[in-house]
């Protein structure tokens, strides 16, 4: 059964469409990481990219955390690939106040297929080969990234959302693939940013545009009896696949909801929920009126 994981974009970010309020505090943060301990969960999910993030979280402290953190996109006109990569990872690790962590990933996997392709593999390896980090690995939002990824050996973990109406990895075969390959599945993106966990009334009305799908969705959860936190969750512990699952919280009493929640059978949801519009699965995509 897979793991949790504990995404921390919110340490840093006002995150997520359902966020209501807003970054969480340092007092927070420690409440939150404690009880998530407490929980037996073991692994940190960040990025240079959110915000201090990486700062609070140092502030904590990681010491006892697996921490996954995120590369940004190389920038324009970078020419010593190696001295960028160590540069970030070095002020990451200083900011996290550890000497190490468990992996680090890709926040914009195509730099793999760029013209410093080859320096930026290098470079990444060498942090592996040193004990830096102890896995490397690519964050993507759909599994066709992959078919050009995976030729490159800096892959020992791939980041991808997986939620009941995106079931991309799954469709695509590269769910089956990357476990016989025994690359690590991280699943993110559980509630679609919260709108999955949205009641009907707390839709944004640009939702509108997939009403069909989000009424069978309703009329799923009423029919299961289950809260959608529930069901989200339940859906993916369906896959057996799955190494760890992501999920952000805002408040120590999401923690409480979610380790209840996994006390439930998993139950995977049907597949006439399913879409592939990018304008949907996508928040990168979303055109928030």
């Amino acid at each position: 059964m897979a793991e949790l994981a504990l995404g921390t974009a919110q340490f840093g970010l006002t995150y997520g469409i359902a966020n209501r309020t807003g970054k969480i505090d340092l007092e927070t943060g420690r409440k939150i990481l404690a009880l998530a301990k407490r929980h037996g969960v073991h692994t940190l999910d960040t990025a240079i990219n959110y915000g201090d993030a990486e700062s609070v979280l140092g502030e904590i402290g990681c010491s006892g955390w697996d921490v996954i953190s995120k590369l940004p996109p190389v920038p324009s006109g970078t020419t010593d690939i190696s001295s960028w990569v160590n540069d970030e990872v070095g002020k990451s690790l200083q900011r996290l106040r550890t000497p190490s962590i468990y992996a680090l990933l890709l926040h914009h996997p195509s730099d793999l297929l760029g013209t410093h392709s080859e320096k930026l593999v290098e470079s990444l390896l060498d942090l592996k080969a040193k004990g830096t980090v102890a896995k490397l690995g690519v964050s993507i939002y759909g599994a066709d990234e992959l078919d050009q990824l995976i030729a490159y050996p800096v892959i020992d973990i791939v980041q991808a959302p997986m939620n009941i109406i995106d079931r991309g990895l799954e469709s695509s075969g590269w769910l089956n693939k990357l476990k016989k390959s025994n690359i690590e599945i991280h699943s993110r993106s559980t509630f679609l940013q919260g709108v999955l966990a949205m009641s009907p009334a707390q839709r944004p009305d640009w939702i509108a545009t997939w009403a069909s799908i989000f009424h069978e969705w309703d009329m799923w959860i009423t029919d299961t009896g289950m809260s959608r936190i529930e069901a989200c969750l339940a859906h993916i512990r369906s896959y057996p696949e799955v190494d760890r699952i992501i999920i952000g919280v805002d408040s120590p009493e999401q923690i409480s909801e979610v380790f209840r929640v996994l006390t439930m059978p998993p139950l995977r949801a049907p597949r006439s929920l399913v879409s592939d519009d990018e304008r949907l699965i996508n928040p990168s995509r979303w055109v928030v009126t």
